[in-house]
């Protein structure tokens, strides 16, 4: 899957993901990815709950944290930095 060209787009991808259980009125819940789950569940009227399980907060430059217990997105496509040099720290070689 590529990468959403814009905010709206993210939008429109997030509810077409979640729109099967809307339809059933199951709740959505999340259990890993939490910077994708961010903007799934923030489009989704039976969001439930997210797992935090953050596997890739080592290598960005800013991780993504709870706020009172809710997650946030952070701006278009997944709002993701690299840190480079930790990114190379841990590469193979």
């Amino acid at each position: 899957m590529r990468e959403p060209a814009s905010p709206s787009e993210d939008k429109v991808v997030a509810i077409y993901i979640s729109e099967p259980g809307e339809r059933a009125s199951l709740p959505l819940s999340s259990h890993s990815y939490i910077e994708a789950s961010a903007h799934t569940m923030a489009c989704s009227p039976t969001a439930s709950w997210s797992e935090y399980l953050d596997l890739a907060g080592a290598v960005l430059t800013e991780p993504l944290v709870p706020d009172k217990g809710k997650i946030v997105a952070r701006g278009p496509g997944l709002g993701l930095e690299w840190d480079e040099k930790v990114v190379h720290k841990y590469a193979f070689q």
